[in-house]
């Protein structure tokens, strides 16, 4: 029972993010956190590489052809460069793989992963491969074509980066992890080039198993008051909560052209097809769903009161938006900046 204590799981979750917190004032970036690649087998990993990278192009509808000469951030690479490879491979110039933190790796696990990968192109991938990363003794990427930067939140990259560089933006599991996710729209808004897409795979409502791992229900983690949940997970990348209904209305706000496709519904392990963009009524999935939000509604923290059933049982999507193509000018900077102030004083 203590070990289920509620009190006990936030307290623990406190102590977690402080000590997280003085380990970054020390330098130390380095963390498990990413390791997505660890315990995998050689064919695991290359098909968990496969999954992500394909679904970049299935969600966004973009083909490979698409890509030639393209400029791509990846958002949060964790410990494999095998997505950004698959990126070169299909005709990028450049992909800058961007992480707050630096995933542990296993070397050597990692270089039969790219050789692996490499065996499996024929040309003129494998050619376009090459010219990337040279796999003789060790992992060696050529820095004008793959390049790794480590230690830069995104938040900050718009400050380090050139301004409209990017062509494409992509993440997976990260977004929903960054505290101040005005800031690192806005970042990825001016690194983006007008046309440009941005494809992110986000768990708006996911605890990280932070209460579920003791059996309370997957919504519990919404109960906690935003000033106790800010000290249980700002400083160590737990998941922020940001709702579906926040990157719809970050969308609108930023004029993007953008689909939220809904992935699953909380309690579910179905995984829906692309371009489900609404909660199917009426399936058992959405009963489910809905039945969990109606039993905890009494107890969410004030910031969820209005956010509709439909919003939160959307447990995982895919966000694809697209910049618009005129320039927005220093006008809509300034409204974006006055909206976030706003906000912060809501």
């Amino acid at each position: 029972m203590i070990t289920r204590s509620r009190f006990r799981i936030i307290g623990w979750n406190v102590f977690y993010n402080f000590s997280h917190k003085i380990r970054t004032w020390a330098g130390c970036i380095t963390t498990s956190k990413g390791a997505s690649h660890a315990g995998l087998s050689l064919e695991d990993s290359l098909a968990y590489i496969d999954e992500v990278y394909t679904d970049y192009l299935l969600y966004s509808g973009l083909r490979s052809e698409d890509l030639s000469g393209r400029r791509v951030l990846e958002v949060g690479p964790g410990d494999n460069f095998g997505v950004a490879l698959r990126f070169l491979a299909d005709g990028c110039s450049q992909v800058v793989c961007l992480d707050k933190f630096f995933a542990r790796r296993d070397e050597a696990q990692h270089l039969r992963i790219y050789r692996a990968m490499r065996d499996s192109l024929t040309d003129p991938w494998r050619q376009r491969f090459d010219q990337a990363v040279d796999l003789t003794t060790s992992f060696a990427p050529d820095p004008e074509k793959l390049r790794y930067i480590s230690g830069l939140p995104l938040e900050q990259a718009a400050e380090q980066l050139p301004a409209q560089s990017f062509d494409w933006i992509v993440s997976r599991a990260v977004l929903m992890e960054i505290p101040d996710s005005d800031a690192a729209f806005r970042s990825m808004d001016r690194l983006l080039k007008p046309g440009g897409c941005m494809i992110h795979k986000i768990a708006p409502i996911h605890d990280y198993r932070m209460f579920r791992a003791y059996g309370y229900g997957p919504l519990e983690f919404l109960t906690v008051p935003a000033w106790v949940y800010r000290r249980m997970v700002l400083d160590c990348g737990g998941p922020n909560r940001k709702p579906v209904t926040y990157y719809r209305h970050k969308m609108a706000e930023l004029g993007y052209e953008a689909t939220v496709h809904i992935v699953n519904l909380v309690g579910s392990r179905l995984k829906f097809p692309p371009d489900v963009i609404a909660p199917p009524v009426g399936s058992l999935e959405y009963q489910a769903a809905q039945e969990q939000i109606r039993s905890i509604r009494p107890r969410l923290a004030p910031e969820f009161h209005a956010i509709p059933d439909e919003d939160l049982m959307v447990e995982d999507l895919f966000l694809v938006g697209r910049k618009p193509l005129a320039s927005r000018g220093w006008q809509h900077e300034a409204a974006m900046a006055a909206a976030a102030v706003a906000r912060d004083r809501q």
